[in-house]
């Protein structure tokens, strides 16, 4: 889930902006935000639409249907053509596709929507890992990716909270028009902060890529990517549902839900920011970065699986 697990890597040919991983963190803010909207909205946008749980089920999943395989057009494209505009292009996409859910009048058109966010929302990690691996020393990207795991953790904390009080307040369909307007703005700092990185990628022609058939021969991509899987499971199980199931479930009311799921993403983030800042230090002090970053994840992801099952015999 988060962005970038690569080697030691010298600076670009270009020195970055010191902006350039807040900017990314703040874009996977907005992409977490963005991405849960639906699931903060659920148990009022099922009732008005009268949609089944089967419907609200394929709606979360739709997502998923385009997000997955456009990650690799994605991969590709920022490393083959420029990733800093590829980053912009997706953003403005899905930013795009949440602002016209407020005006879905059913199923189908929400459906339609959920895969044109999938679309744009699978550019955040390919380009965010590039850039990522191409600006930030080795010894770094601990705190560079406990930066990007804030804005993965504090998205839909915000989302959830604030999005839910307001959707309380004023309905579901002004909340998707109000995140889908403010995503946009994003645009104007970052071609402010990349323009001349992007203009030199263009002029010198990017970085030789690695073919997938080279990718797909490494050991480390294939732990790093059932890592991914499993944990992903847990994580986005709670992402999708958690609203709907405090709500139709526990019989909380929406504000009630949005304080219950605001606070589970505050633990994950100030735990994410902890872990970035224990994992350098241990590096500095003489570990090896296997040591460091296995060992902290392994760690988390027995906590988490731990959680889950502790939650299934909760009363």
């Amino acid at each position: 889930m988060t962005a970038a697990t690569a080697p030691a890597a010298a600076p670009t040919r270009a020195p970055a902006s010191a902006a350039l991983v807040p900017l990314l963190a703040l874009a996977v803010f907005i992409n977490y935000i963005d991405r849960g909207n639906l699931a903060t909205a659920a148990p009022l946008l099922k009732d008005q639409l009268q949609l089944s749980a089967s419907q609200v089920g394929i709606l979360t999943s739709a997502f998923f249907w385009t997000y997955t395989p456009a990650q690799l057009l994605a991969g590709w494209m920022a490393e083959r053509a420029n990733a800093y505009r590829t980053l912009a292009l997706g953003l403005g996409l899905w930013a795009v596709a949440t602002f016209l859910t407020g005006f879905a009048s059913g199923f189908a058109m929400i459906l339609a929507l959920r895969l044109l966010l999938g679309l744009g929302e699978s550019v955040i990690f390919p380009c965010s890992s590039k850039l990522i691996a191409r600006h930030v020393h080795g010894h770094k990207l601990g705190g560079a990716n406990a930066l990007m795991a804030q804005g993965l953790s504090l998205g839909p904390a915000f989302g959830v909270f604030f999005g839910g009080l307001l959707m309380a307040q004023f309905g579901w369909r002004g909340v998707f028009m109000l995140f889908g307007g403010m995503s946009l703005i994003w645009l104007l700092p970052w071609w402010r902060a990349t323009r001349r990185l992007a203009a030199e990628v263009d002029r010198t022609g990017g970085d030789d890529a690695p073919s997938f058939r080279t990718l797909l021969a490494r050991r480390e991509l294939w732990g790093a990517a059932i890592g991914h899987l499993t944990s992903n499971y847990g994580f986005y199980f709670v992402v999708s549902w958690l609203p709907l199931y405090l709500v139709k479930s526990r019989g909380y009311t929406v504000p009630e839900m949005a304080t219950i799921s605001g606070l589970v993403y505050l633990t994950f983030a100030a735990c994410a920011l902890l872990n970035g800042a224990i994992t350098d230090r241990w590096i500095v002090a003489g570990a090896t970065v296997n040591m460091a970053r296995k060992t902290s994840f392994v760690i988390g992801h027995l906590g988490s699986a731990a959680g889950l099952l502790i939650c299934a015999f909760a009363p």
